[in-house]
């Protein structure tokens, strides 16, 4: 059994999700992002191991849940079709940034008496972006803002972690194997 081969068709296969199992208005971005496996030195050895990270990222938790499982259901389905196996580390990443409304106007406020009004801008749909100070908002109210704009609001967030391989799995560790 060839990783590569897994690895590619998971990829192909992941990038579908969100547009065939978010509705429109929901907003999802799930990323392959890095492939990890085998040797380039070694141009002609199928490698024991493929790895692939990314992120998922959603605005609302219910999303974020069906991310997680589509990607499950993905990555395995497609391993085992190709005579593989799969298994995915889901780990939550950082959650949602959600601006508190008086600590925004605060900053909007003072943003505007800094640097006028008219270049203020106002984001009306929130970003897909990550922030780790979305930890700090869920204990208590405050805003966030970039100076190149006035209003932020983040997304809540995860890294997947797929491996692919065709050796004996390590003990604590999950990973694919051929079927």
């Amino acid at each position: 059994m060839d990783p590569v081969l897994i690895a590619g068709h998971v990829i192909v296969a992941a990038h579908s999700i969100v547009s065939r199992n978010l509705d429109p208005l929901d907003a999802g971005v799930l990323s392959l992002c890095a492939v990890a496996g085998g040797c380039l030195a070694g141009f002609n050895v199928i490698p024991d191991e493929v790895v692939l990270t990314g992120t998922a990222r959603s605005l609302r938790p219910e999303v974020q849940l069906v991310l997680e499982a589509r990607l499950r259901e993905t990555v395995e389905s497609v391993a085992r079709g190709l005579g593989g196996s799969a298994t995915l580390e889901y780990e939550p990443n950082v959650p949602a940034t959600i601006n508190s409304e008086p600590q925004t106007r605060l900053a909007r406020d003072a943003a505007q008496d800094v640097v006028g009004e008219q270049h203020v801008v106002r984001q009306p749909l929130p970003s897909l972006g990550g922030e780790d100070f979305a930890y700090m908002l869920r204990e208590r109210p405050g805003h966030t803002s970039t100076w190149a704009r006035a209003i932020r609001i983040m997304c809540t967030g995860c890294i997947p972690r797929i491996s692919i391989s065709t050796m004996p799995p390590f003990p604590l560790v999950a990973r694919c194997f051929p079927g």
